[in-house]
């Protein structure tokens, strides 16, 4: 019996990982066995850590984009394969990557057909940002996103539940004209609606990748470019019990820094990983929209993972992320584990067919 692979893109704040984890607890309830891949230009994700400590199977393919890293990719599909034979893959490639139906969707029909049943290519979208982008067109700041969306077999807007529904309705009927090769679904992440409908779409189509985009990779690579990435993982030894407390000061902290220095923020995320619960927090866009969320779970060492991806420098990132860290965790006995920071390279894809291959029956 084949598994069945969801792969699910979109930019950097669209809430791709919220909405696969709600996916992966809905087929659970199911009985459905499910498995993640996260995604990254360098290790320690804080999307790993957090669907890993929800139960589930997680493969991480770090150091460059699925694009870039086919084989990798594929090691990391069959892992899970074998793990969970019959069960659903869903995969979450780098929030600024493009190009996924030529450099992914037809090498695996073609490649692996016999294997995988693929899914409708889903790209998940921002409202805000699909907002901007049908006010201005396409430009070389949302060529990216551009990109993601002309690709798509499925575009879904997501965070529903912060929009009145006669915007969403207005917002989806521009998006039904702008981009009307693709079927365009509205869910919200946050409070599950919309999933179970989109769910059922893809898991009875195995037409994947059914449109091609013409990508200039000098524009591309500037728009990767233009944001700097860093990675960092800290140990908490003196843990208090005012930590969410903290956490809620740092997340504030952040936020107003973006703000103060008018960095748009592609997502800035962190786990602390606590002994009886994990808190999440989340940073999107150029007004620093924040969430933090309490989440169950068991650990044993108190740990802070943070993953920041902002229109700065690598180093001007690191600098604000960790210095906000050490300053709001002092009393903690903060201590740095590891850290990288770094802007991505020029994409190299394994593969990049011209032509949509047939999907398997």
């Amino acid at each position: 019996m084949k598994n069945k692979l969801i792969l699910v893109g979109g930019f950097l704040g669209a809430g791709k990982t919220t909405f696969l984890h709600k996916t992966a607890e809905r087929l659970r309830t199911e009985g459905i066995r499910a498995g993640l891949i996260t995604n990254d230009q360098a290790e320690d994700l804080v999307d790993t850590a957090l669907l890993k400590s929800s139960g589930f199977p997680v493969e991480e393919v770090s150091g460059s984009c699925f694009c870039c890293n086919f084989n990798g990719f594929i090691d990391a599909v069959q892992a899970l394969s074998a793990e969970l034979p019959g069960g659903v893959i869903l995969a979450e490639p780098v929030g600024s990557c493009t190009d996924l139906s030529a450099t992914i969707l037809q090498p695996l029909k073609e490649k692996y057909g016999c294997e995988l049943d693929t899914a409708p290519f889903t790209v998940l979208a921002d409202p805000y940002r699909i907002a901007e982008l049908i006010a201005d067109g396409m430009t070389d700041d949302n060529y990216i996103v551009e990109k993601q969306l002309e690709e798509a077999d499925l575009i879904v807007l997501n965070k529903t539940d912060l929009l009145r529904p006669p915007a969403a309705g207005k917002l989806l009927d521009e998006m039904r004209k702008k981009w009307p090769s693709a079927e365009i679904r509205a869910v919200s992440a946050k409070t599950g609606e919309g999933i179970d409908a989109w769910l059922d779409r893809v898991r009875s189509d195995s037409r994947a990748g059914m449109h091609l985009t013409d990508v200039d990779y000098d524009i591309y690579a500037a728009g990767e470019a233009a944001f700097g990435w860093v990675n960092a993982v800290f140990e908490l030894r003196s843990p208090t019990p005012d930590l969410p407390v903290l956490a809620q000061e740092c997340l504030n902290t952040l936020a107003a820094s973006f703000l103060e220095k008018k960095i748009p923020v592609g997502h800035v995320k962190f786990l602390l990983k606590m002994k009886d619960q994990n808190i999440a927090g989340n940073i999107v866009g150029l007004q620093a929209h924040k969430d933090l969320r309490i989440l169950s779970g068991k650990n044993g060492d108190v740990t802070l993972t943070v993953n920041g991806r902002a229109g700065t420098d690598p180093e001007t990132l690191k600098k604000i992320l960790m210095g906000t860290a050490a300053r709001t965790f002092e009393s903690c006995g903060i201590r740095t584990v590891s850290v990288r920071a770094l802007v991505p390279g020029r994409p190299a894809p394994t593969y990049r067919y011209g032509n949509v291959t047939d999907s398997p029956v």
